[in-house]
């Protein structure tokens, strides 16, 4: 399955959707594209990975190289809606202590807005 990336913006929070396995380097590079250059115009970027069905170890490292580039440019990055395997893997690497991870979208942005307070 391929990986797809889709973005829409509220307000001042941009919303990253995720779809497909994120494998190899190709899929990771296009969410890493994406969030890098959201993450210097928007507060806050949601990363939505319910559509997600699989994740390698370079996909994991893209995850933390977007957390590492939202810190960097101010910006608050959220996952939501994680499927429960990958959260494993999460937090089996300890990425999920590096990062905001919401249930739903709805709380992701109300994290983003107590964030902004």
């Amino acid at each position: 399955m391929d990986f797809a990336v889709t973005t829409r913006t509220l307000d001042d929070v941009a919303i990253v959707s995720c779809g497909g396995n994120l494998v190899f380097e190709k899929e990771a590079a296009a969410l890493c594209r994406a969030v890098s250059g959201l993450v210097q115009h928007y507060r806050s970027v949601i990363i939505n990975l319910d559509g997600v069905k699989a994740i390698d170890g370079k996909g994991l490292g893209t995850l933390a190289e977007c957390i590492r580039d939202a810190k960097a440019a101010g910006a608050v990055l959220i996952l939501c809606r994680v499927p429960q395997k990958i959260r494993r893997l999460l937090d089996l690497t300890q990425l999920s202590t590096m990062v905001e991870i919401s249930a739903t979208e709805r709380e992701a942005l109300e994290h983003s807005r107590a964030a902004a307070a």
